[in-house]
C-alpha cells in the first residue's frame, strides 16, 4: 500500500497541494517587526468553516499554518500537557480555553500545574533546535518573537473584538511574517521537523546514506510497540540475531523519509475539510492520466462533489477499462479498505434470462418492479430495502448515505437487522466496488433475506407486511444469480415455480379434486402457509398483523408444525362455517401429509403461501350452505392481513 499512495500523491496530487486548502477555525493574527523593533500586527481575521469564502491574508494563514502544524499530538514541543498544536519557531497555536480565563487554563490553576502562558518559553526551547548553528538571523528573529509571545500576547489578544467572539474550542494562531521570514523559512523549519517525527520513533532511524536519505519505521496508520511485549514478534526471523543484519534489528522494514514526507502530503489531503479526493479513491496502476481525470471530475464543482457511482460511470462513458486498480475507502482519519481490483464490472447481466439486468418482478401484488442494470442500480434499489434502511439511506436531500463502515447505532434498527449489517456489509462493499460477485454465498444470500423476512413478521406497524413482499419479491427474483443451482428452493427457479405452485393449490381445492392431493415437500409447505393466512384471518382483532405467523415458524420439526395448525384450527373453528368444503380439503391434505423436510427447510415455500392470494377465498360456484361465507370473503382486502 505505502509504495503505490507514495507514486500516487507524487504523480497525481502534487498539483492539488493546495487546493481547498483551509485555516483552522478560529483567529489568525500576523505578526512583525519594524526597524526598531517595535511590534507591527496586521489586522487580524476570524474564520469559520462555514464561511463561503475565505481571503487572500486567510490563505496566506493557511499555507503558514499548514508547514508549521503537529503531526499527532504524541510530537508536539509542548510535551506532556500537548495544548500548543504549533511546531515552528515562527508560529504558536493554540486553543482559547487552553489561555488566560479559559476553563482548562483554570483547571491547570487548580491542579497547580503550570498553564499554557508560563511554558512559551520552554515550547519556543525546543522549536528553536530545528535551526542549524550557523543560522545566526533566524535564531535572533525565533528569539525576537519568543519575547513577545511571552510579554506581549496577553495584552494584544485583550485589545482585540475578534477574541471575544472566540468559541473554547477555537484556536488562536499567531504567526511571524514578512520582513522577518517568509514561506520558504516556514517550509525549510517544517522540512527538519518531518524529517524526524514522520517516523514512529527516532530510535530506529539509519544514518544518512550517501544520498542523505534517512529510513525508518513508518508512521502511517501504523504504531510502534516496542514498549508492549504482547505487540513484538517473538518468533519472526528479522531482528532474532544481530549478525543476521544489525540495520534491521526488530524491525520488518524501513520507509525513506522522502516516502514518508509523500505519505504526510497525501494524509493532509485526505484530511482537508473541504474534500478533493473521492471515497473511495482508485489508484490505477500506471495510469497517471486516468487518475487526475478522476481527481478533476470529483472537484469540477465544490458545490457538488460527485460520488464514486457518477466518476466511474463517466469514466465508462468516457470508453476507459476500469481495470489494475487499488481501492482505498479512507474515513475519519482512518483506513478502513485498501485492496487491489483487478477489474470493475459495473454492468449487471443475467445469463440465465438472457438480459442487461437484473429484474425483480411482482409476484406477490405490490405493484412494484425493480430493473437494476448496473452495481449501483442494485445498491440503491434492492440493498435499501434489503437491509431496512440500515445500510443504504435515501436522504431527504435526495443524496445517498451508505455505511459500509460507519458505526451503526442499533437504536434506530431492529437487533436483526443490526447484526444483518455488520455481518454482511463488508461482503456487500467487496460485491458492488470491487466486483467480487462470489463474496456473496447462497447460504448468505438465504440468511439475509429469510432473516429480514421474519423481522417484518414479527414487526407490529402496518407498512411491516409490504416490507416482508418487497424482500420476497426481490429473494425469489435474485435468488438465481446468487445461487446458480437454486438450492435455496430446492432446485427450483421461483419465478416460472410460484405460479405453478398457486395453479397446483387451485387444481386441489377445485370442486373435482377428490383425486387430487399434495404431492411434493414444496406443495405441502405452500398449502400451510395458505391455511395459516386463513385462519390467521378469523381473528376478531380489528389491527391485523403478521406477528402471528411467527410462532408456525419457530417450529423445529414436522409434527410440532401440525400440532400448532390443529391447535390454532380448534381456537378458530367456530368462526368458519361448518360446510366450507375447500377448508376442509385443504385442512385435511396439509395434516395429513407426511413431509420428509423439516419446517425450516421449507420456510420460504411456507412465506410464499401465506403471502400470495389466499386459494379459499377464490370466487366460485358453491354449496347453498357455503354461499354466505364464500361471499364475505371475496369482499375482504387482502392486503391487510
Amino acid at each position: 500500500m505505502i509504495q503505490e499512495l507514495v507514486t500516487y500523491t507524487q504523480k497525481v496530487l502534487a498539483p492539488f497541494r493546495e487546493h481547498g486548502l483551509r485555516p483552522k477555525d478560529g483567529l489568525h493574527i500576523v505578526v512583525g517587526f519594524d526597524e526598531l523593533g517595535a511590534v507591527t500586527v496586521q489586522p487580524p481575521e476570524l474564520y469559520r468553516r462555514t464561511d463561503a469564502s475565505v481571503s487572500e491574508f486567510l490563505l496566506n494563514c493557511a499555507r503558514r499554518e499548514q508547514r508549521a502544524w503537529m503531526i499527532n499530538p504524541w510530537k508536539t514541543y509542548d510535551g506532556p500537557e500537548k495544548e500548543i498544536h504549533s511546531v515552528s519557531t515562527y508560529c504558536l497555536a493554540f486553543k482559547k480555553g487552553t489561555w488566560i480565563g479559559g476553563e482548562a487554563y483554570l483547571k491547570k490553576i487548580e491542579e497547580n500545574k503550570k498553564p499554557l502562558d508560563q511554558r512559551i518559553g520552554r515550547y519556543f526551547d525546543r522549536a528553536i533546535t530545528l535551526l542549524e548553528p550557523d543560522e545566526e538571523r533566524e535564531r535572533q528573529v525565533a528569539l525576537q518573537f519568543k519575547h513577545f509571545c511571552q510579554n506581549g500576547l496577553g495584552e494584544l489578544l485583550a485589545s482585540l473584538p475578534e477574541y471575544e467572539k472566540l468559541k473554547e474550542t477555537d484556536y488562536i494562531c499567531l504567526y511571524l511574517g514578512e520582513p522577518q521570514v517568509s514561506l520558504p523559512d516556514y517550509e525549510q523549519v517544517n522540512n527538519r521537523y518531518l524529517r524526524d517525527k514522520l517516523f514512529n520513533t527516532e530510535q530506529e532511524n539509519t544514518t544518512p546514506d550517501a544520498e542523505d536519505r534517512v529510513y525508518g519505521t513508518s508512521n502511517f496508520f501504523n504504531g510502534y510497540g516496542d514498549k508492549k511485549p504482547f505487540l513484538l514478534h517473538q518468533t519472526a526471523p528479522f531482528g532474532t540475531n544481530a549478525a543476521r543484519n544489525p540495520a534491521a534489528s526488530g524491525i520488518s522494514s524501513r520507509i525513506s523519509d522522502a516516502d514518508a514526507r509523500w505519505l504526510n502530503d497525501f494524509r493532509l489531503l485526505a484530511d482537508r475539510n473541504q474534500r478533493i479526493l473521492p471515497n473511495p479513491l482508485p489508484v490505477f496502476v500506471d495510469a497517471d492520466e486516468l487518475n487526475r481525470e478522476v481527481v478533476a471530475i470529483f472537484n469540477e464543482d465544490p458545490a457538488l462533489l460527485p460520488g464514486y457511482r457518477e466518476i466511474m460511470e463517466r469514466l465508462v462513458s468516457g470508453g476507459h477499462d476500469l481495470n489494475n486498480y487499488y481501492l482505498l475507502f479512507y474515513q475519519q482519519r482512518e483506513v478502513k479498505d485498501f485492496d487491489y481490483v483487478s477489474r470493475f464490472d459495473i454492468r449487471l447481466r443475467d445469463e440465465q434470462q438472457d438480459t442487461n439486468s437484473w429484474r425483480v418482478q411482482d409476484l406477490f401484488g405490490i405493484n412494484q418492479t425493480l430493473k437494476c442494470e448496473t452495481v449501483f442500480d442494485l445498491q440503491t434499489q434492492v440493498l435499501k430495502v434489503v437491509f431496512s434502511n440500515a445500510l443504504v439511506q435515501e436522504q431527504k436531500s435526495g443524496a445517498w448515505a451508505y455505511k459500509y463502515f460507519d458505526d451503526i447505532d442499533p437504536k434506530y434498527c431492529s437487533a436483526t437487522t443490526f447484526r444483518l449489517v455488520m455481518q454482511y456489509r463488508k461482503a456487500w462493499y467487496d460485491f458492488v466496488y470491487k466486483s467480487r460477485r462470489q463474496a456473496i454465498t447462497p447460504a448468505a444470500w438465504r440468511d439475509i433475506l429469510l432473516s429480514g423476512l421474519r423481522d417484518d413478521v414479527a414487526a407490529t406497524d402496518k407498512y411491516a407486511g409490504y416490507r416482508a413482499k418487497q424482500k420476497l419479491n426481490i429473494y425469489l427474483s435474485l435468488n438465481h444469480l446468487f445461487d446458480s443451482n437454486n438450492v435455496n428452493f430446492t432446485g427450483h427457479f421461483m419465478p416460472t415455480y410460484l405460479p405453478e405452485l398457486r395453479d397446483s393449490l387451485g387444481r386441489l381445492l377445485a370442486d373435482d379434486a377428490a383425486d387430487q392431493h399434495l404431492a411434493t415437500d414444496e406443495d405441502y409447505a405452500f398449502a400451510a402457509g395458505q391455511l395459516i393466512y386463513y385462519l390467521l384471518y378469523q381473528s376478531k382483532t380489528e389491527d391485523k398483523t403478521n406477528e402471528l405467523l411467527e410462532p408456525f415458524l419457530q417450529k423445529t420439526n414436522d409434527a410440532l408444525f401440525k400440532d400448532a395448525l390443529a391447535q390454532t384450527i380448534r381456537r378458530y373453528k367456530h368462526a368458519i362455517s361448518f360446510g366450507n368444503r375447500r377448508f376442509r380439503k385443504l385442512a385435511e391434505e396439509v395434516l395429513g401429509y407426511e413431509a420428509r423436510k423439516t419446517p425450516k427447510e421449507l420456510l420460504a415455500f411456507i412465506l410464499c403461501g401465506y403471502f400470495s392470494p389466499s386459494g379459499l377465498f377464490a370466487k366460485k360456484t358453491e354449496k347453498p350452505e357455503d354461499a354466505a361465507a364464500e361471499s364475505q370473503a371475496s369482499e375482504t382486502n387482502e392486503t391487510e392481513a
